[in-house]
């Protein structure tokens, strides 16, 4: 996009008029009136959050793109080119001989077993170990007892049998222990990899945050995320929390009418902190989760909309 398009209004535009359409063709596929789109490529209003995907669907891009993040720049990386044969490790370079050697010997030896019934569990099993030291965790532990398992059977090692009814509630265990150690223990559970600099959570390095044009958007997956943002108007928002922590305190700001916010979160937390001025609408739907309002808001307090899922998990609204 040219360098001009600094607000989503006029990104939308940019992208409507190199897909050769018409205000009035845009606001028919979207379901709304010309004049909506009239407002937002004026930067008069901005779409509703729930419409973003659909507009970066329709134009072939990402969310974060028509929301303006840009992915930070690496200043330690050199700028010559690096190799695609480097950049992917050394993983599936020994997957690749292992898979290759099994078929030489599945070739010219004569076993007793059958070689793919011991392979895969054992390549497997190689996998959720080399995961569970890396991030500590007890999920993928039980993932490689169960390979051990499936690698015993055709040895002809005498085993128990082992049914689903057995697996699904000692998954729910496990997931469950998970939860529970992480935050117990932060520091014991915590990655082995370095997480990316810049980044300040804990656990496995997956997390993006930005704010752009007023719009949050933020994913937390097997961490802990904590943002404070001072003097800005927030206009919604989109916050995903898995395996996970996510704090932002917005008690600082200021809010738009009709602000939106969509949350999901699925075994993990969500802690959102509002000044008094602002009342929280909340409509999500809960599945073994709770969604919790902490304290009043003060009268005559500007609305907004809190709506997405909660699974195994909690979001926590508080003012301050």
């Amino acid at each position: 996009m040219a360098s001009e398009n600094n607000t989503m209004g006029k990104r939308i535009m940019a992208l409507r008029k190199a897909a050769g359409m018409t205000q009035e063709q845009l606001a028919e596929k979207l379901g709304v009136s010309p004049q909506a789109v009239s407002k937002w490529e004026n930067d008069i209003s901005c779409p509703d959050i729930s419409a973003l995907p659909l507009i970066a669907s329709l134009f072939g891009v990402s969310t974060d793109q028509l929301l303006g993040i840009k992915e930070p720049a690496r200043p330690n990386d050199p700028p010559a080119k690096k190799s695609a044969v480097r950049g992917i490790g050394i993983g599936p370079g020994i997957l690749l001989i292992v898979l290759g050697a099994a078929f030489l010997i599945s070739r010219t030896v004569e076993l007793p077993f059958a070689l793919w019934d011991v392979l895969w569990p054992a390549v497997l099993m190689g996998l959720s170990i080399s995961v569970a030291i890396e991030h500590r965790s007890v999920l993928f532990l039980g993932a490689a007892f169960f390979c051990l398992y499936q690698l015993l059977r055709p040895l002809a090692i005498d085993m128990p049998p082992l049914h689903w009814n057995a697996i699904w509630p000692t998954a729910l265990i496990l997931i469950g222990l998970e939860i529970v150690l992480r935050r117990l223990f932060p520091s014991v559970f915590r990655s082995t990899k370095q997480p990316p600099e810049g980044h300040r959570f804990s656990g496995r390095s997956v997390c993006s945050y930005g704010l752009q044009d007023g719009f949050i958007s933020c994913d937390t997956a097997f961490g802990e995320e904590h943002r404070t943002e001072d003097g800005c108007e927030i206009k919604g928002g989109n916050i995903k929390t898995s395996f996970g922590e996510c704090t932002l305190d917005l008690s600082r700001c200021t809010f738009a009418p009709n602000a939106e916010f969509f949350a999901e979160v699925s075994f993990g937390s969500l802690n959102i902190i509002l000044p008094q001025n602002i009342k929280v609408v909340a409509d999500t739907a809960n599945s073994l989760g709770s969604t919790d309002i902490h304290g009043e808001p003060a009268e005559n307090a500007l609305p907004i909309t809190l709506s997405g899922k909660v699974s195994f998990g909690s979001i926590e609204i508080s003012y301050k």
